[in-house]
């Protein structure tokens, strides 16, 4: 397993990470430590994705204040039905 400390990778290599590890998890090939350890390195690769990817969000929420614009949520519809648009 990479050792790397997970809050030192990139969004991207962690991801890439991530996807090698569900791969060899998947495998079936791995003994049950290996296991374990492969399901705490990913439950901690995807958290610090997430972290990531929230302070991305919160940069660019930002960034949309300052100029005025739309929120992040109206923007992207979160909160509507799909099909449904906000004025309904």
């Amino acid at each position: 397993m990479n050792e790397t400390a997970v809050t030192s990778l990139s969004y991207e290599k962690a991801q890439q990470e991530l996807r090698e590890l569900v791969e060899k998890m998947e495998g079936g090939d791995l003994p049950l430590e290996d296991l374990l350890q492969g399901y705490e390195r990913a439950t901690a690769l995807r958290k610090h994705c997430e972290e990531l990817l929230n302070n991305a969000e919160q940069r660019v929420q930002v960034l949309l204040d300052e100029n005025g614009e739309q929120s992040l949520e109206t923007e992207t519809g979160e909160g509507t039905e799909p099909g449904e648009s906000e004025t309904e």
